[in-house]
């Protein structure tokens, strides 16, 4: 899924910042014992919108807060 939400226009930049989110989110996992993982803010398959592979629309939380979110679309911050 995440292959084919990944637009061909990313820059390596923008890639290298997907690559530094899941990075944050595995040193957040060994640092606090807590799992964490990245977040799709506008799900990649959602009900009503399907959201893209970008940066702007990853965020690193707790992996509770992610499956209770499911595929839901919630405005929060990036980091929680």
């Amino acid at each position: 899924r995440h292959r084919a939400a990944t637009p061909p226009w990313l820059s390596r930049k923008q890639k290298s910042e997907i690559r530094q989110i899941y990075q944050i989110a595995i040193t957040m996992t060994k640092t606090t014992g807590e799992q964490y993982v990245v977040d799709h803010i506008i799900p990649l398959r959602g009900e009503s919108v399907c959201g893209l592979h970008v940066p702007w629309n990853l965020r690193v939380v707790t992996q509770v807060k992610n499956l209770r979110k499911s595929n839901q679309l919630v405005d929060t911050p990036k980091y929680t």
